[in-house]
């Protein structure tokens, strides 16, 4: 998968991607949002609509629906009053992923040494960061590209899980040791209806617990994601097929 093989993979070049470099677009982290109204949305309609199932059961592996956004929080660790807010949007038929950090989040605090935020981009031609305040954008990691929607496929199913209330199905890769949860539940479309998915509720990073991502399972937005979310922004040259791991984006 994306994350699992970025944290495998992005290891080399670290120090280089320390170097002044150029930028991409505004962050769009959604921390002001009305969680309270979110919560009541959750509480009243989507966890009835859950498929109960007895604990020994073993579900099918989890699927990302090929559309949508979501919220998320990190830096929860064992104290929920530091947790950051971010956003995550997902296209698979484009094969685009956003995710924007809020500033001061691990992520961009150990990844690109800043403490403002931070706006990742997963594309066929690799991983690109963004720091909006800086002027910086450069490819992480050459041809990682976004998370495909079965990336859970060769999880191990590790039973029924409650992650901060929720209860729901807990995965692990054995193979680098992420843990993922999700829950099935009953969403609205954006044409009109409900679809039954799979929705995030968690995924952690091993030895890293301020860079797990807690999703908001309420947030969950099923509609197309406008291109324009997933584009570079107008200092930053479209990239080249990519050669050589951190290389910075040249500026127009």
């Amino acid at each position: 998968s994306t994350r699992v093989g970025r944290s495998q993979r992005r290891k080399k070049g670290r120090k280089e991607k320390k170097k002044k470099q150029n930028t991409m677009m505004p962050l769009r982290t959604s921390s002001a949002c009305a969680l309270s109204a979110l919560c009541t949305f959750f509480l009243l309609f989507l966890l009835p609509s859950c498929a109960s199932r007895a604990a020994a059961d073993t579900p099918p592996t989890p699927l990302w629906p090929g559309q949508f956004t979501i919220m998320f929080r990190t830096n929860v660790t064992e104290d929920p009053s530091t947790a950051l807010y971010g956003f995550q949007a997902y296209d698979w038929p484009t094969r685009n992923t956003r995710i924007d950090h809020a500033g001061g989040s691990y992520e961009c605090v150990r990844f690109y040494n800043t403490t403002a935020p931070c706006t990742l981009l997963f594309k066929p031609a690799g991983l690109f960061a963004v720091i909006e305040e800086e002027k910086r954008c450069l490819l992480d990691t050459p041809h990682l590209g976004s998370t495909p929607p079965n990336f859970c496929s060769n999880c191990t199913y590790m039973g029924v899980d409650t992650v901060e209330g929720i209860k729901c199905d807990r995965w692990q890769d054995e193979a680098s040791g992420h843990e993922y949860w999700n829950l099935r539940a009953d969403v609205p479309r954006a044409g009109g209806g409900n679809s039954t998915v799979d929705v995030p509720v968690k995924f952690s990073f091993p030895g890293h617990a301020q860079q797990d991502m807690f999703f908001v399972p309420a947030s969950i937005r099923m509609a197309p994601v406008p291109a324009s979310t997933f584009a570079f922004p107008s200092y930053c040259k479209p990239p080249r097929p990519p050669t050589a791991p951190a290389r910075a984006l040249d500026a127009r």
